[in-house]
């Protein structure tokens, strides 16, 4: 997905253009760069005023967007019509955007963004019709891919990054393109090109402590180590906000169920259980201490728990109950299995 959009995207750079570019999916973060891009780019600002044309789905319907499509630049290369939020765009009885796919202006950039999983304005197109269309899906990342990602971004700007701080930044964005980039920016500003980023700079210009990190309260729980567990588990309770029950349940429950897998796993060498469990061999060691503190079944145990926690922190079956004092309650009982 992210080779997609750098594709498309340098295609745009390189001016390789076609008339229609049809972004959809639940990762906003992809569709609406590429919208901007097109948007703020591909025209001189003195070409904008009259080839420049941008709607919003809940404002304009499918007719009108074509009757702008097929105007022919004025004093420009091309005419770009963009329609943002194209999830809620409406169609008509003509299916006029239908007709318009299968037979665009070559001079119309027709730049559609919609937030949704599904592709609701494109049906079954010919050979031919699809040749002058950029159909791009974009999904949210899985957890399992947002360290690869990071560090692909962060290298195509020049930067490296060690594996403990790579560790430390995906837990605190999670699967948020945008917060990743935006906390990448704050690394950017104030490091030279060519640093490898560390803890020491996540701390600093990001804000993320590492003594409170959801790695490092599962590290103490991997060795027991009840009084640091408690400490953490004691600053979760006093800031739900920042450590929320449901990301913090999240986050043990993928860390929990390594451990779980490692005990059904038939050859148990550091490279196996590595490449099988996606662990990095940095943290391997924490994993080997977990695997022996919980034998696997404890890890089912903690596994079905941290999964009733998680439903309560989202009101199942809890009116009263606040957010901090589900965390605390958490990780208590995990240590006391």
């Amino acid at each position: 997905m992210a080779n997609l959009y750098l594709d498309i995207i340098n295609d745009l750079k390189h001016r390789i253009f076609k008339p229609v570019y049809y972004f959809y999916g639940t990762e906003p973060y992809f569709i609406d760069s590429l919208t901007d891009y097109i948007q703020h780019h591909l025209l001189q600002d003195y070409e904008k005023d009259f080839n420049l044309t941008v709607f919003y789905g809940l404002d304009v319907h499918a007719g009108k967007v074509v009757d702008a499509a097929r105007r022919y630049p004025v004093g420009a290369s091309h005419n770009i019509v963009i329609v943002r939020e194209a999830q809620h765009l409406r169609t008509d009885e003509d299916d006029s955007l239908q007709k318009y796919f299968e037979k665009p202006t070559p001079s119309t950039l027709l730049v559609i963004a919609s937030k949704s999983d599904k592709n609701k304005h494109i049906k079954r197109l010919n050979a031919e019709a699809k040749k002058h269309i950029v159909e791009a899906e974009f999904k949210k990342l899985y957890d399992s891919e947002i360290p690869g990602w990071i560090k692909n971004y962060l290298a195509a700007h020049q930067y490296n990054i060690d594996e403990e701080a790579l560790q430390m930044l995906a837990e605190y964005t999670g699967n948020e393109i945008e917060l990743i980039v935006n906390e990448c920016a704050k690394l950017f500003l104030n490091l030279p090109q060519g640093t490898t980023v560390q803890t020491k700079h996540i701390e600093e210009f990001i804000g993320i402590s590492k003594e409170y990190s959801i790695y490092e309260l599962f590290r103490h729980l991997a060795y027991k180590n009840r009084t640091m567990a408690t400490r953490i588990a004691l600053r979760y309770a006093a800031d739900a906000k920042e450590y929320h029950p449901v990301r913090v349940a999240a986050t043990l429950y993928a860390m929990f169920y390594k451990v779980w897998l490692y005990h059904l796993l038939p050859v148990k060498t550091e490279s196996h259980v590595s490449s099988a469990l996606g662990i990095h061999r940095f943290f391997l060691k924490d994993y080997l201490a977990a695997a022996k503190n919980f034998p696997v079944e404890k890890c089912h145990r903690i596994l079905r728990r941290i999964n009733y926690y998680d439903l309560r922190a989202k009101g199942v079956d809890n009116q009263s109950t606040q957010p901090g004092e589900i965390t605390r309650e958490m990780i208590l009982y995990i240590l006391s299995v």
